[in-house]
C-alpha cells in the first residue's frame, strides 16, 4: 500500500466566513429543521443561477435524507416562483469523490476483501486458529481501514512497531515481549496483506477512496459543496474538508452545541470543530425545553441535586409537558400496539411527516405489519438484511435441502416459495402449485411418514401412482413427479462438492447458478428487485473466487455465503414523506411533525458498545486511531438531537421480554428520573396505556352480518347418498362413541388430521411390533422368517433368535434416523422371552392359522354394504377358531365388551364368519403381558348376536333419516379433533343437558 495520505491545507483558527462573507459552518440549534435551512441557503446563495443548480453538490452521511431534501428544496423553490429545478447532485462523500476521481487500477471488491484476507490468515497458522479466521479477518480489516484513514504509519520493522506500541501502552522497554503476539500479528498480517495486493496489482477500496480524496481537490473547486449532518470524519476526510473550507468551496451544516467533552451528546460536535480549527462558534439560541435537556445530560461535574434545584428555579413549570411523553409498555406486543395507535392518531390528525426511530428490528417489523394492516404504508429507511428476505430464504432452503438429504422441512419451504418455477407452469396445465406441494405434504410426508430422500419420495409416488391419480388427479401427480425430478437434476453438481474436500470457490458459485437456473429461480430472481441484488451478490462472489483462487469446503462456502447475506442490506426506494421507519443514523437530518423513539431499552439504545479486538482507547488515542467510545458518543448525539426534532416526541420501552425484565436505556432513565425529581411526574401518559388495552382501538375486520343464532349440540341427518357403503370395526366404534364423528369422517369423508412424527411414538411402536409378529408367521419380503412348526421348550431359543433378527430389521431404518428409536427396540427385545413363553403354552391347544387376515365381503343383512376389516391373528383348534388382536397399549375390559361398549373383537368374530370359539386381546406390555378381554362360549355368541342386531337396526334407522348427534362425552371429546366443528364450548346449557 502507498504511504499514509498527506496532510493538505490548514485553516486559520477562528475563520468562520469566506471572503464573500458567507458563513462556512452553520451550527444550528437543536430543533431547527436542517434540511429546510440548507435549502434556503442554497436558493439564496445561488439565486442568480436559478433554476439551474446542477453545479452544486450536497453530501449527506446517508442516502436516506436525499429524497426528503429534494422535496423540501422543490417546495421552497416553488414559493420563490420556480416551478421546476435542475437539481443539485445529492450523494454521499464516498460515492461522490470515487465518481469524481475514479481509481484507474484494478480495484479489490468489498465482497472479496474478507475472503482474501482470511486466505492470507490461513497461510500463517501460528497466528490464527482456522475456526476464528472469519471473525479475525473482520477485525483486522476494520483496523487496517482505520490505519489507512489516520495519520499513523505501521513501521517496516517489527522491533520499531513493538516499541511504538510499548510507548502507547506505557510499558517499559524490558517488558515489550508482553506485546509479542499482538504486535507480531498486526505487523505480519499488515505487511503480508499489502504485499499480496501489490503483487496482484490490486487496490483496497479504502485505499482507493483515500487516493480519490487526495486527487479530487482540484476538481472539487468546480463545484459548490454543502456538507450536511457529518459529525464523524476521519483524518483524511478532515484534511479534505479543511482544504475546501480554506478555498471557500464548502459549507458545513449540522445541529448541536459547542464546548462539551467526555460523555456528553455534544462531544462529537466539539471534537469536530476543534479538529477543523473552528472553535468558539456563535451560540445558537436555546429555548426552555432545550435548556432542560442540556441540564439532564450535563457533563460538567455539577451534582445531580444541584442541577435539579437550579432547574426548578429556572423553570417552575416543566417545559417538556406536551412535548415529550415516556411510555412503558407491558411487553413487546403492547409496545408495538402503542406505536401503531399513536401513528394512526397522528395520521387522522393530518400529520404526514411521522418518524418511528428504533434499533429493534423485530419491533420495527411488527409495527410495520400493524400499520400496513391499517392501510398506512411505511417506508423503511434503514432497509433490512438481505438474509431476511424471501429471496434469500428460498436460496437457504435449497442449500439446506441438499445438506439434509432433501429433508421434508426445507423441501416444503422450497416448494412453497414463489421463486421456484414448478414444471406445471411450463406445461400450461391447470394444476396449481398449492395442489402439488399439498399432495407431497399429505401423501409423502404426513400419511407415509417419509421424512427425507428424493429416492424414497419418488419410489412412494411410483408405487402408489394409480391411487394418487384417482384421489388427486393426473396433473398433480405428474407435476409432483416432474418437480422431484427437477430437484434431483438441479442438485447433481452441488452434491459432488459435498465430499469434505476443498474445491475452487468458483466451482461452488457456478454449480449454484446452474442449479438456480434449472429450478427456474434464476429467472424469477431477475424479475424481483431483491432477487436482482441477490444474483448480483452471487456474481460478485463468483468473480472474487475466480480472480483470487479462493478454495473452500462445502461448510466453508456456506459460511462465506451466509456472511455475505448478513452483511448486505436491501434498501427499497424512498419517497421522503409519510411514515418512515429508521435507525438513529438514518434519522440525523430529519425533522418530523411527530416522532416515536421505540424500543428504548439498554439492549438497543445505546446497545452493546462495539469492542475493538486490538488496542484499548488509551492506546488508540496515542496512535491517532478512533476510540471505541466514539461510536457511543455519536449515538448519544443522535438521540439528543431527536428529542427536539419534532413538536411532540414519544419514547417507548417495555417491562419484560419473554418473562425476563427489560432494562431501560440509561439515557431514558436519566431523563425520566430527573423530571420526576424536579417536577413530580415521570412524563408518562396513563391514558395511552388504557387506550392500548382497549379492544376498540385496534384494527379489526368488521363483519356487518348478523351474529349466528345460538344453538345446541349438532345433530345432522345425512342424506342416504352420503351414508358409507361399508362398515368396519373403526366406524362402528365411532358411531357408538359419538355419532357426529361418524357423520364427519364416514358420511362427509373428511379425513382426520395427520401429523408428522419424526421421533418414534407409541403408535409407531405398535405398528412395528405388529409387523414383526406378522413376519414371524408369514413370508414378508426382505424380512427373516417365517417360523416353521410349533414352538416348544426344545426350540424356543431358535424362535427367540429369529424374532430378534426380524425386530432389528424392522427397526433398522428408525434407529438409523434417530438414536432414540433404539429405546423402543430394546423395550420390545425385552418382551420377546415373555412372548415365546406365552406361545409355548398357547400352542398346546392352538395352532397359528393366519396373520393380518383381511376381509371385504357383502353384509348378510344388506348386500349393498361391504363388511371390511383386518384381523391380526387367527388360531385354529379342532373345534373352531380363536381371534387374537395384539395390543401394545391399553386393552378393553371384558365388561365393556359384553355390554357392547367396545366392538372390535365381536366385530372381528362376526366378520370371520366361521366357528369362532374365543376372542381375546394379547397385551404386549411389560407389566401386563398375556391374554385379556377374553370371551368364549355363550357369552361370545350372545355378544356377537347383539352386535349384529344393532348394526342391522342402525343401518335401517340411518336410511330413514335418523340424526347423528354429538354426545359430548368427556372421555371421547378429550381425544377428538372435531372441536372446531362441533363447537362444544358454545352449546347452550339447556340443550347440552337434554343430551
Amino acid at each position: 500500500m502507498p504511504p499514509q495520505t498527506r496532510r493538505i491545507g490548514r485553516a486559520n483558527r477562528g475563520n468562520w466566513s469566506t471572503l464573500s462573507g458567507r458563513h462556512q459552518i452553520h451550527l444550528l440549534a437543536y430543533g431547527e429543521d436542517l434540511l429546510s435551512r440548507l435549502a434556503q441557503c442554497i436558493l439564496s446563495d445561488h439565486a442568480a443561477t436559478l433554476p439551474d443548480l446542477h453545479h452544486i453538490v450536497v453530501i449527506f452521511p446517508h442516502h436516506a435524507s436525499a429524497a426528503r431534501f429534494r422535496r423540501v428544496l422543490l417546495t421552497q423553490s416553488i414559493k420563490q416562483g420556480h416551478g421546476a429545478l435542475l437539481p443539485p447532485h445529492t450523494t454521499t462523500l464516498v460515492r461522490w469523490v470515487c465518481k469524481l476521481c475514479p481509481h484507474s487500477g484494478k480495484l479489490l471488491s468489498t465482497t472479496a476483501r474478507t475472503a482474501l484476507l482470511r486466505q492470507t490468515l490461513l497461510a500463517h497458522p501460528k497466528l490464527c486458529d482456522p475456526q476464528d479466521s472469519w471473525a479475525l479477518a473482520d477485525s483486522l480489516l476494520k483496523l487496517f481501514d482505520e490505519l489507512q484513514t489516520s495519520d499513523h504509519r505501521v513501521a517496516d520493522e517489527l522491533r520499531e512497531f513493538r516499541t511504538t506500541l510499548a510507548k502507547a501502552y506505557g510499558i517499559e522497554s524490558h517488558t515489550k515481549e508482553q506485546l509479542g503476539y499482538e504486535a507480531s500479528l498486526i505487523h505480519t498480517l499488515w505487511h503480508s496483506w499489502t504485499e499480496q495486493l501489490n503483487e496482484q496489482g490490486l487496490t483496497d477500496p479504502v485505499q482507493a477512496y483515500v487516493q480519490s480524496l487526495n486527487q479530487s481537490l482540484d476538481q472539487a473547486r468546480n463545484s459548490r459543496i454543502y456538507l450536511a449532518g457529518h459529525v464523524n470524519l476521519n483524518d483524511v476526510e478532515l484534511d479534505w474538508v479543511k482544504h475546501l473550507l480554506d478555498s471557500g468551496h464548502l459549507q458545513i451544516f449540522m445541529e448541536g452545541q459547542y464546548g462539551h467533552h467526555g460523555y456528553h451528546p455534544d462531544t462529537v460536535i466539539t471534537q469536530l470543530l476543534d479538529h477543523l480549527n473552528k472553535p468558539d462558534p456563535a451560540a445558537a439560541p436555546i429555548n426552555n425545553y432545550g435548556r432542560l435537556l442540556n441540564t439532564v445530560y450535563d457533563g460538567s461535574g455539577q451534582s445531580w441535586y444541584r442541577r435539579i434545584a437550579d432547574q426548578a428555579v429556572a423553570a417552575p413549570h416543566s417545559p417538556a409537558v406536551d412535548k415529550l411523553t415516556l411510555h412503558l409498555a407491558a411487553d413487546a406486543e403492547r409496545e408495538a400496539q402503542a406505536v401503531d395507535l399513536l401513528v394512526r392518531r397522528w395520521w387522522l390528525q393530518g400529520k404526514r411527516h411521522i418518524g418511528v426511530v428504533t434499533g429493534d428490528r423485530k419491533l420495527a417489523r411488527r409495527v410495520r405489519a400493524l400499520l400496513e394492516r391499517a392501510g398506512i404504508q411505511v417506508e423503511d429507511a434503514a432497509g433490512w438484511r438481505l438474509a431476511t428476505t424471501s429471496a434469500a430464504s428460498a436460496l437457504a432452503s435449497w442449500l439446506d435441502a441438499i445438506e439434509q438429504n432433501f429433508s421434508h422441512t426445507p423441501l416444503l419451504d422450497l416448494m412453497k416459495s414463489p421463486f421456484v418455477a414448478s414444471p406445471q407452469n411450463d406445461n400450461h396445465n391447470d394444476c396449481h402449485s398449492d395442489a402439488v406441494h399439498g399432495l407431497f405434504e399429505h401423501e409423502c410426508v404426513l400419511k407415509s411418514q417419509i421424512t427425507d430422500s428424493l429416492e424414497r419420495y419418488q419410489n412412494h409416488i411410483k408405487q402408489n401412482r394409480l391411487r394418487l391419480i384417482e384421489s388427486h388427479g393426473p396433473d398433480s401427480v405428474t407435476a409432483l413427479e416432474s418437480l422431484l425430478a427437477q430437484f434431483d437434476l438441479a442438485a447433481k453438481n452441488l452434491l459432488k462438492l459435498r465430499d469434505g474436500h476443498h474445491h475452487p470457490g468458483a466451482h461452488f458459485l457456478s454449480a449454484l447458478h446452474h442449479s438456480l437456473d434449472q429450478l427456474g429461480m434464476g429467472q424469477r430472481y431477475h424479475q424481483d428487485t431483491v432477487g436482482q441484488q441477490l444474483i448480483h451478490l452471487l456474481s460478485e462472489m463468483g468473480q472474487a473466487a475466480a480472480d483470487h483462487n479462493l478454495g473452500y469446503t462445502w461448510d466453508e462456502f456456506r459460511a462465506w455465503l451466509n456472511r455475505q447475506l448478513e452483511q448486505h442490506n436491501f434498501q427499497p426506494p424512498l419517497r421522503g414523506q409519510g411514515v418512515e421507519l429508521m435507525g438513529l443514523i438514518e434519522s440525523r437530518l430529519y425533522s418530523f411533525e411527530a416522532l416515536i423513539i421505540a424500543g428504548a431499552s439498554s439492549e438497543h439504545l445505546p446497545g452493546k458498545t462495539p469492542s475493538s479486538a486490538f488496542f484499548n482507547d488509551g492506546v488508540r488515542s496515542q496512535l491517532g486511531l478512533p476510540k471505541v467510545a466514539q461510536s457511543r458518543n455519536i449515538l448519544f448525539y443522535d438521540f439528543r438531537r431527536l428529542l427536539q426534532s419534532a413538536p411532540h416526541v414519544v419514547i417507548t420501552s417495555r417491562q419484560e421480554e419473554q418473562g425476563e425484565p427489560v432494562i431501560k436505556s440509561p439515557w431514558l432513565e436519566r431523563l425520566q428520573h430527573f423530571h420526576q425529581q424536579t417536577y413530580g411526574n415521570d412524563l408518562d401518559e396513563p391514558a395511552l396505556t388504557t387506550w392500548v388495552s382497549h379492544a376498540n382501538t385496534r384494527i379489526r375486520q368488521v363483519d356487518t352480518l348478523p351474529l349466528p343464532i345460538a344453538h345446541g349440540a349438532p345433530h345432522p341427518a345425512p342424506d342416504v347418498h352420503l351414508l358409507p357403503t361399508h362398515i368396519s370395526a373403526a366406524n362402528q366404534q365411532r358411531l357408538l362413541n359419538c355419532p357426529y364423528q361418524y357423520f364427519i369422517y364416514d358420511c362427509m369423508g373428511i379425513a382426520q388430521t395427520l401429523r408428522l412424527t419424526e421421533d418414534l411414538e407409541k403408535s409407531d411402536y405398535g405398528e412395528r411390533v405388529h409387523r414383526i409378529l406378522h413376519a414371524f408367521y408369514a413370508d414378508v419380503t426382505e424380512l427373516a422368517g417365517p417360523w416353521q412348526g410349533l414352538i416348544n421348550e426344545g426350540n424356543r431359543q431358535q424362535a427367540e433368535a429369529m424374532l430378534e433378527d426380524i425386530s432389528k430389521q424392522v427397526f433398522l431404518e428408525d434407529t438409523r434416523n434417530n438414536i432414540l428409536a433404539r429405546g423402543w427396540l430394546y423395550r420390545w427385545l425385552g418382551l420377546i422371552g415373555k412372548f415365546v413363553d406365552w406361545e409355548v403354552m398357547h400352542q398346546i391347544n392352538w395352532r397359528p392359522d393366519a396373520t393380518e387376515l383381511s376381509f371385504d365381503h357383502p353384509l348378510d343383512v344388506d348386500s349393498t354394504i361391504q363388511a371390511r376389516g383386518r384381523i391380526d391373528r387367527v388360531d385354529k383348534c379342532r373345534s373352531g377358531f380363536a381371534i387374537i388382536d395384539y395390543k401394545t397399549g391399553v386393552t378393553s375390559s371384558v365388561t365393556d365388551i359384553e355390554r357392547g361398549e367396545q366392538v372390535q373383537l365381536p366385530f372381528y368374530a362376526l366378520l370371520h364368519g366361521g366357528p369362532v370359539d374365543k376372542i381375546s386381546f394379547l397385551s404386549l406390555s411389560k407389566d401386563r403381558f398375556g391374554e385379556t378381554g377374553t370371551l368364549d362360549g355363550d357369552n361370545l355368541k350372545n355378544t356377537v348376536t347383539l352386535l349384529q342386531r344393532r348394526i342391522t337396526a342402525t343401518l335401517t334407522e340411518l336410511k330413514r333419516g335418523a340424526a347423528l348427534p354429538a354426545w359430548g362425552d368427556e372421555k371421547t371429546c378429550d381425544l377428538c379433533q372435531l372441536e372446531g366443528l362441533c363447537r362444544k364450548q358454545m352449546w347452550e346449557v339447556d340443550d347440552n343437558a337434554s343430551i
